[in-house]
C-alpha cells in the first residue's frame, strides 16, 4: 500500500470521526450509538493493520474510543490526527525496514 493512500484512509477516518460527533445530542453529551461503533472498529482496525497490536496509538484509541461520550470521540480524533502527523512525517517505519534498506 502506498503511503498517500494510507494518509488519505486516515483521512476519511477523522471525517466519520467528525460526522460521528455531529449526532451529539448536546443535553446528555452522547453521539449516536451506530455510527460510534462504526467509528471505533474503522479506527481500530486501520490502526492495528498500520502500526500492531502493542502500540500505543492502538492501546489508547482502544481505551478511550469505548463509550458513546462525546469526548470519546474528540479523543478518538486526537489519537487519529496524531498518527496522521506521524505517517505524514515519514516517522511510519520498522527497525527490519531500516536494517532492510
Amino acid at each position: 500500500m502506498k503511503l498517500d493512500d494510507i494518509i488519505k484512509r486516515i483521512e476519511q477516518l477523522i471525517e466519520m470521526g467528525k460526522k460521528v460527533l455531529a449526532t451529539c445530542k448536546k443535553k446528555e453529551d452522547y453521539v449516536d450509538w451506530g455510527q460510534q461503533k462504526g467509528f471505533r472498529s474503522a479506527g481500530l482496525s486501520f490502526l492495528e493493520r498500520t502500526f500492531g497490536l502493542d502500540h500505543p496509538y492502538v492501546k489508547e484509541f482502544d481505551t478511550y474510543t469505548d463509550n458513546q461520550y462525546m469526548s470519546s470521540i474528540e479523543a478518538g480524533l486526537g489519537i487519529l490526527e496524531a498518527a496522521k502527523n506521524e505517517i505524514s512525517g515519514g516517522w511510519l517505519f520498522t527497525v527490519k525496514l531500516i536494517f532492510n534498506t
